[in-house]
């Protein structure tokens, strides 16, 4: 599909037709980013000081969106993430991650189309829990974690 929007999502279960299907209004298509990490990602936009309360003048911009993963310890790879999207206001990027807010607002000025950030941070956590199982049996310090 052509990037911009505003569309409708629909979706379907193939086992069951005559079920309604799910929808989701006032879709955009553009860009999507991963932003993740620890503390120095989860820190919120509003946390920055006073000289950051003049990134929040051109808040206001419906192209520019944030979902912002809950934070859930796992043993492995989950089958949904919770959290929600959040349309860029004044009041709501100041709990964005700064670093998210800052990258997308620079990607929509650049680019000139719809930015999503999905943010998945977590200070305090340890790199560890950032990799897979596999990943870490690879690595010559695994019985350190492993054990």
């Amino acid at each position: 599909l052509p990037v911009g929007g505003p569309h409708r999502l629909e979706v379907r279960q193939l086992d069951s037709p005559d079920a309604p299907p799910a929808r989701a209004d006032d879709v955009w298509l553009g860009e999507v980013w991963l932003a993740a990490g620890q503390s120095n990602m989860q820190m919120s936009a509003g946390a920055c000081g006073d000289d950051a309360a003049s990134a929040f003048a051109d808040a206001p911009d419906p192209l520019l969106r944030v979902f912002t993963v809950e934070c859930d310890a796992s043993l492995g790879p989950g089958a949904e993430a919770r959290g929600r999207w959040i349309t860029a206001t004044p009041e709501t990027a100041r709990a964005f991650s700064a670093v998210a807010w800052s990258f997308a607002r620079e990607l929509r000025a650049t680019l000139r189309r719809p930015v999503g950030m999905v943010v998945a941070a977590w200070g305090g956590t340890r790199i560890e829990a950032w990799c897979s199982r596999r990943a870490l049996l690879g690595t010559p310090w695994r019985e350190t974690f492993l054990n």
